[in-house]
């Protein structure tokens, strides 16, 4: 099977630029490694779910040249999905670096770096030793309290072990005076009776794991929604619609 074709529109369950899936290849897609099942018979809102999986996937192939049409159910197109964000992933590297460097509100992500220091008075030369050129990693070397962020680099990590996270759930009084400075400009901020050097990491001074989960980000928040902006999407009414502003196939309004 196929969905690549020239059916007529009385033929095509649904359409993506030269692209579209024939009425009786729904059956495949709605398989699920239970044997071929016939849309007819279905849950109208699961074939709608499916028909939103194959549109979705044809966009980002269609986006990164890939030819590859055969419709072979859920987990098939679940790994073309997957495979075409990678590749406008690649596309375009510089992507993760810009958002993130743009600040939280574009972002929504603070990877952050800390140095508790004890006594207070201790801050205003640790700042001032950042500003003459020393490391962040040195200074949280010689100058954290935390053993933990003196042996890290002064690298914040969250309970999940991941460097990066969304600002929405991190503590506003630490993280306000940071954001307001800009990425890579440290702030000395009081949180209740610790004070502690904070600053949002450099991009270049991130992992790379840190950087391609920023890449993929920018591209779900920026590249994908350019994609249903601009595209020339059609379903069969008897299906539904498709809301380029959701990116899924609504139940047709009467």
């Amino acid at each position: 099977m196929s969905s690549c074709s020239t059916f007529t529109a009385n033929d095509q369950a649904a359409r993506v630029g030269e692209r579209s899936l024939a009425v009786e290849d729904i059956d495949a897609l709605m398989a699920n490694g239970q044997g071929r099942q016939h849309a007819a018979t279905q849950d109208a809102s699961l074939v709608r779910a499916e028909l939103t999986r194959w549109i979705r996937v044809e966009l980002v192939e269609q986006a990164t040249g890939t030819t590859d049409t055969a419709v072979a159910g859920t987990a098939d197109l679940d790994a073309r999905l997957s495979n075409g964000i990678a590749a406008l992933v690649a596309e375009t590297p510089d992507a993760g670096r810009e958002m993130y460097q743009a600040g939280p509100s574009v972002s929504g992500t603070v990877c952050l770096g800390a140095i508790p220091v004890d006594p207070p008075e201790v801050a205003g030369t640790v700042l001032a030793e950042l500003e003459s050129g020393m490391s962040w990693a040195d200074a949280a070397a010689r100058y954290s309290a935390d053993p933990g962020l003196a042996g890290n680099g002064g690298v914040v990590f969250d309970n999940q072990g991941s460097e990066c996270v969304a600002i929405a759930g991190v503590n506003p009084d630490l993280i306000g005076p940071a954001v307001e400075a800009g990425v890579g400009h440290p702030v000395i901020v009081d949180v209740g009776t610790v004070t502690v050097l904070v600053t949002i990491r450099p991009y270049d001074e991130l992992s790379g794991d840190a950087q391609l989960a920023l890449a993929e980000t920018a591209t779900n928040a920026i590249r994908l929604p350019e994609l249903l902006a601009s595209a020339d999407v059609y379903v069969d009414p008897r299906y539904g619609v498709w809301n380029a502003v959701t990116a899924e196939v609504d139940p047709l309004q009467a």
